[in-house]
C-alpha cells in the first residue's frame, strides 16, 4: 500500500439484535492493515444486548449511534451516511466480517479511480456452525458465474445487471453521495442497497471489482430460507427504478428482466413455502395455476441439493 494514501473510511454497521454478532463484527474492523478508519454504529431501536456490547468498546475511533424506533437498514445506512466524516463509506452487516487486509487492498484501487468509481471485492460465503464459520466459497462463482483471468472488472449498470446484480458490499466515495443527494429507501427492508447502486451508476460512477474474496458473508439461518415477503419489497424495488427516466432503453430491458425473476422467484418461494409447512392443498394449487413451476423444481434442484450438503457436511445450521 502506497504510504501516501491516508484517507479516513467511514465505516458504516447497521444493527439491530445483532449481540451474536456484532463483536465479531467490529472486532474485524479494528484487525484492519489500513488504520486510517472510523466505525460507526447504527444501533435500529434492538431489544439485546446490541448496545451494551457496543459500549464494551473503549476505542475512540468507534461511534454509536441509536435509533428510537426501528426504521430497517437502509435509514440505518443514512444516518450513518450523515455523521461520516470520512473521504469514503464502507458498507458492513453486523453479521459478516472483514478480512484483515481489506481496506489495505481495496483503497488504492478506489483512490486511483478519482471517484469515478465505488469499488468492491468478492464474498466468501460462510456457514454459520456451533463451532464458528466454515468457508464455502466464492459468491461470485458459485451464484454469479463471474469469472476472469484478470483480477479487476469494471461494471457499468447494464454489466452489472446481466449478471443478475451480484451481492457485495463496497467502498464509496461520499462527494457524489452528498453531491447527488443520495439516500437508501427506508420504505423496504429487502432490495435497498441494490436501488442505491443502480443510482450510483446513474449518476456516472462504475464499479471496479476486485475478483478477491475479503468480505466474510455469514450464511445465517435465516440466510437458508427464501420467504416470499422478501421478494416483494426487491419486486417493488425494480418497479420504482423502471419509472424513472434517467436510464437507456437497454438498461430498462434489463431492469424488466430482473423484475420479471424477481416476481418467478416469489412464485416460487410460495411454493416452498407451502410444502415445508406440509400446506399440500395450497401447493397443488399454487402449482396447477402456475404449471412452469413444475419445471423450475427440477431445474432448482441440483443447486438446492448441492446447497443443503454442503451446509451438513460442514456443519451449518439449516432451518
Amino acid at each position: 500500500m502506497p504510504a501516501e494514501i491516508k484517507d479516513l473510511v467511514s465505516v458504516i454497521i447497521p444493527a439491530y439484535n445483532a449481540e451474536k454478532y456484532i463483536k465479531d463484527a467490529i472486532d474485524s474492523v479494528l484487525k484492519q492493515t489500513y488504520p486510517y478508519f472510523e466505525i460507526i454504529v447504527v444501533d435500529d431501536a434492538s431489544q439485546d444486548k446490541t448496545v451494551e456490547i457496543v459500549r464494551s468498546f473503549k476505542d475512540e475511533r468507534i461511534r454509536l449511534i441509536q435509533h428510537e424506533k426501528n426504521q430497517g437498514p437502509g435509514a440505518a445506512r443514512n444516518t450513518a451516511t450523515e455523521a461520516a466524516k470520512g473521504r469514503w463509506i464502507a458498507l458492513l452487516d453486523a453479521d459478516d466480517q472483514w478480512h484483515p487486509q481489506r481496506l489495505e487492498k481495496l483503497i488504492p484501487l478506489a483512490v486511483e479511480g478519482e471517484e469515478k468509481y465505488f469499488v468492491a471485492d468478492d464474498s466468501v460465503l460462510c456457514f454459520e456452525t456451533v463451532s464458528g464459520l466454515k468457508p464455502w466459497g466464492s459468491s461470485f462463482k458459485l451464484h454469479y458465474d463471474i469469472q476472469s483471468s484478470d483480477k479487476i472488472m469494471i461494471f457499468n449498470l447494464g454489466e452489472y445487471l446481466k449478471h443478475r446484480s451480484p451481492l457485495f458490499h463496497p467502498i464509496i466515495p461520499l462527494n457524489p453521495v452528498k453531491k447527488f443527494n443520495l439516500s437508501y429507501n427506508t420504505s423496504c427492508f429487502m432490495g435497498e442497497d441494490t436501488e442505491f447502486y443502480c443510482h450510483l451508476f446513474r449518476c456516472g460512477l462504475n464499479l471496479k471489482l476486485l475478483l478477491e474474496p475479503l468480505y466474510i458473508y455469514r450464511l445465517t439461518p435465516e440466510a437458508l430460507s427464501a420467504r416470499p415477503e422478501r421478494f416483494e419489497d426487491l419486486g417493488r424495488v425494480y418497479e420504482r427504478l423502471l419509472k424513472e427516466k434517467d436510464f437507456t432503453e437497454e438498461e430498462c430491458r434489463l431492469l424488466k428482466i430482473r423484475l420479471e425473476k424477481v416476481k418467478r422467484d416469489k412464485y416460487f418461494a410460495t411454493l416452498a413455502s407451502s410444502l415445508k409447512n406440509f400446506k399440500w392443498g395450497k401447493a397443488i394449487n399454487h402449482t396447477i395455476n402456475n404449471p412452469w413451476l413444475i419445471t423450475e423444481i427440477f431445474r432448482r434442484i441440483p443447486k438446492t441439493l448441492r446447497y443443503r450438503f454442503k451446509a451438513r457436511k460442514l456443519g451449518g445450521i439449516i432451518k
